[in-house]
Formats: structure tokens, sequence, C-alpha cells
């Protein structure tokens, strides 16, 4: 696949490997998520899989949140034979992702880049125990790499519009229950803005629904919104970042909705049974 080159936009990007993965019962205790190496992989890590497709991309830099298991991420991360930063979210993990993503972006290495000089820059926050296509990842950034210099300015989620179907029949495998986040949105013209997102079960989707709008998990925003992220952040008492996004909805914010193809795929490894179910 030929590489992007984003130097030009100077793309960061964050990805947060410092959760707990509880949902992994006994595993968890042992691996962190991001380590774990499913079937498919090949006997690679799932945060191996995905420093490799960012590093492709040129990114100016990316950081590697950790928390829980922090010492076995580093040492992962230092042999690499690829430049990648750790940011250590000490005991703020705890509180949930949110926290996590705080962290990297009160670290001084990014706080350099609020600088107003440096403002125009962007950030792609990604969580470490999700598999992303390589192909997801190149058309996230042809789409941002093509949006107007206007839009460019707003923060941006990116969806893919998917059947009921196709949703159960991917999510079969799950023993336990199972959130996915959808949105809803209203276009002005050609632009897609959210309007709200929302997480939902399958036992929750109303039987006459044929598509949903699936949230995929990457948050693309300018280094500006990371002022009005510190400004909401005392304000919310989820940690999320749907919570994030909604308050910031409510609070007036712009939020872009970007729509990929449905062909476009994305695994999130949420208990034991996915590390095999995937193909």
């Amino acid at each position: 696949m030929e590489e992007k080159d984003l130097s030009q936009d100077n793309f960061l990007a964050i990805v947060l490997c410092a959760g707990l993965g509880s949902r992994m019962g006994e595993l968890a205790n042992i691996c962190p998520k991001p380590l774990l190496k499913p079937e498919s992989l090949n006997g690679k890590s799932i945060l191996q899989v995905s420093i490799e497709n960012l590093s492709k991309f040129d990114f100016k830099e990316i950081f590697v949140v950790i928390g829980h298991l922090k010492e076995q991420i580093t040492n992962f991360v230092k042999e690499l034979s690829l430049k990648v930063n750790i940011v250590d979210s000490k005991e703020e993990y705890k509180k949930g992702p949110l926290d996590s993503l705080l962290s990297a972006l009160k670290s001084c290495k990014i706080s350099e880049y609020r600088k107003e000089k440096e403002k125009k820059k962007h950030i792609l926050v990604l969580p470490g125990d999700t598999i992303f296509d390589e192909a997801l990842i190149n058309a996230i950034i042809s789409k941002l790499q093509r949006t107007s210099t206007n839009s460019k300015e707003k923060p941006t989620l990116f969806f893919r519009e998917i059947t009921t179907n196709y949703l159960r029949e991917s999510l079969k495998c799950h023993k336990l229950p199972f959130l996915f986040s959808t949105i809803s949105f209203k276009k002005d013209q050609d632009i897609i803005f959210v309007d709200t997102i929302k997480q939902l079960s399958l036992e929750s989707l109303n039987k006459s629904e044929s598509q949903v709008q699936q949230v995929i998990p990457i948050f693309a925003f300018p280094i500006s919104f990371i002022e009005r992220i510190l400004a909401l952040e005392p304000k919310l008492k989820e940690r999320t970042l749907v919570a994030l996004i909604n308050h910031s909805l409510s609070n007036g914010e712009e939020i872009l909705g970007l729509k990929l193809d449905p062909n476009l795929h994305f695994y999130d490894i949420d208990e034991k049974g996915d590390l095999n179910a995937i193909h």
C-alpha cells in the first residue's frame, strides 16, 4: 500500500494502552490487552500492529499511554526499532479512559505543541486493544487530508453504516454484554455534523432498524481543541471519551462526522473468545 506523507499536516497519534482490561478475567493480571496476540496476527501483538501501521504514515510523533502492567508495555516498546514516546498515566488511568488521554495531553512533550505556533497540528486518538485494518487507517488519513481548511479546525469522528444483521453476526461470539457506539447526525449541504453519540447493546436495538451508524473508535482533533477539553473535563462525572464528546456537543462544539466504507474493518478485543474469533 502506498505510504501517505503527513508531514505537511503534522499529525500526532496517541495510543491508549493504560486500561485494566478486566473483562479478560485472570489473563488481564498477567498480560496487558495491547500485548495479546490473536491468532490472526501471526505472532504479533495488537500494539505492535497498531504502531507499525501508524509508522507507515510518517506521523510527527506517536505516543503510547501506559498504566496497568506498564513495565511490560514499556519494555515491549523499547524493543521496537521505531520511534515511540511513552507517557506514564501514573494512577490516573484507574479513573477512566478520559484520564488516560488527559495524562498524555498534559505531558511536557504535547504541552510544547499547545504553543500558538503549533496549534494547527492534529491528534489522532485510538485504543491500544483494538485491531484496525491498515486500509481503514489509510482511509481515515486520506479523508482528513481532503477536508477543507475550515473543517480541519474541528474535532472529527468516523463512522460506517452497517446492517444490524452484520453487527449481530460480528458480535455473536461475545458471551458478556457488549456495547457499541452509534451516532445521529445532521447535514449542512455535504458536511455531516455529529448530533449525539450513544452506546447501545444488541438487545436494545429496535427490530425494525435495519442499519446503524457505527462509530469507529478513532477520534481526531486539532491541538486547539485541547484547551477546551481541559476546561470541560472537571465537569464530567463519567470519565469516558463518549461523555467528553457529548458534553462538548451540548456546549456548542461542532464535531464533524466522516463516513467510511462499511467494508473497512476493526476488531475490538474485549474478552478471551475474541482472540480466536477474528479472521
